[in-house]
């Protein structure tokens, strides 16, 4: 145990770390999660259930099961990052760890997560590995890149499981699944920012960190499980793109695009940006999501005047610059999406498109 290790070698105090467990109608998922946070001990000092107006009783599934543990209670469902907000600014430790309900920790994985964030003082966030519980022998991702598309790269997604990397890897983005997060490192006023509904909301924090010139760490030493995921949004329990998922997905790309990306980058990849856009209405129409598309189109018109003061702040601040944040790359894509031979062939175009313009706009950025 790190920890206790330097506490008795050293005098210094055990780190105090928050866990913080989201929750939306997710009793089945903690009745299988909360044992282990239970065998987490004395790895965590609190322990709050962000709990987004459940009616299926998780509150009384966790405090039955974690009676020294506290609810706090949102009243509506507006989105994870609210919930995520509110734990932020509740908990009574810096060092605070955030885990989705299905989620399922270890005391080595949040000790080795705060270890690694301890001994880098500009480490804002690290991110476990994660693993799924119905495919234990590969990663579903360790940490996130940025895409010059506005999408994010996940890092070693669906790969064999492998040994871990010898320290902790420098990246460039954020999956909100499982992190942890030191407060008094994080450089913004806002934390998750409420306009984003579902999808994008934790890359849109994991870029604000990176602008902000904060580090952020991939742990692939420190590994969690993960199990289902949310009906209607993850693609696990359907295996299919829901209608909320399209919705949620393009319009929180748009805001991530508008608020993050400077003035010169959006005018150097303009081009290729409305050739996807156009490539992505194609495919909306293909699969009858056009009526989603449009109204993301609606909600980012009538935001824009909320996102435009959120990038005057933003774009003020930073510290690094887009050729420092973006890459190239396959565009980043389910394969649900593309089913037929068509499909497959409208994307390899696509991907040659986007490969060919980044290699010209990297230069100019």
């Amino acid at each position: 145990d790190h920890f206790r290790h330097r506490a008795r070698t050293t005098g210094i105090a055990i780190l105090k770390i928050t866990l913080c467990i989201v929750n939306h109608d997710g009793a089945v998922h903690l009745r299988d999660s909360l044992p282990c946070v239970i065998a987490l001990g004395s790895a965590v000092d609190e322990v709050l259930l962000l709990d987004n107006a459940s009616a299926d009783g998780g509150q009384e599934v966790f405090l039955k099961s974690v009676p020294y543990g506290r609810v706090i209670q949102l009243t509506e469902n507006r989105s994870p990052g609210a919930a995520r907000s509110a734990g932020f600014k509740a908990a009574r430790n810096d060092y605070i760890m955030f885990a989705d309900n299905d989620i399922r920790l270890s005391a080595a994985a949040v000790q080795t997560l705060a270890s690694a964030l301890e001994r880098r003082s500009n480490a804002a966030i690290a991110m476990p590995r994660v693993v799924l519980t119905e495919r234990p022998d590969r990663i579903q991702y360790e940490g996130a890149y940025c895409h010059w598309l506005g999408h994010m790269i996940l890092r070693n997604e669906d790969s064999p499981l492998q040994p871990p990397e010898s320290a902790p890897v420098l990246v460039d983005s954020m999956v909100s699944a499982c992190f942890m997060v030191v407060r008094s490192r994080w450089p913004d006023a806002v934390f998750f920012d409420p306009g984003y509904r579902f999808y994008y909301e934790d890359h849109d924090v994991g870029v604000r960190a990176r602008l902000a010139g904060r580090e952020i760490l991939a742990v692939s030493d420190a590994v969690v499980m993960h199990g289902a995921g949310t009906p209607n949004l993850s693609l696990r329990p359907g295996g299919s793109y829901a209608p909320r998922r399209v919705l949620t997905l393009i319009e929180g790309r748009w805001r991530h695009l508008i608020k993050n990306v400077s003035t010169r980058s959006l005018v150097v990849l303009g081009p290729g940006l409305l050739a996807y856009e156009l490539a992505q209405l194609a495919g909306a129409a293909a699969k009858g999501w056009v009526p989603h598309w449009w109204r993301a189109l609606c909600n980012t018109t009538q935001g824009f005047k909320e996102i435009r003061a959120a990038r005057s702040v933003i774009q003020g601040t930073r510290r690094i610059t887009d050729r420092e944040l973006l890459r190239g790359g396959p565009v980043p894509f389910r394969p649900e999406l593309a089913g037929g031979r068509s499909a497959k062939l409208a994307l390899a175009m696509l991907n040659a498109f986007c490969s060919a313009y980044w290699k010209i706009a990297q230069r100019l950025l």
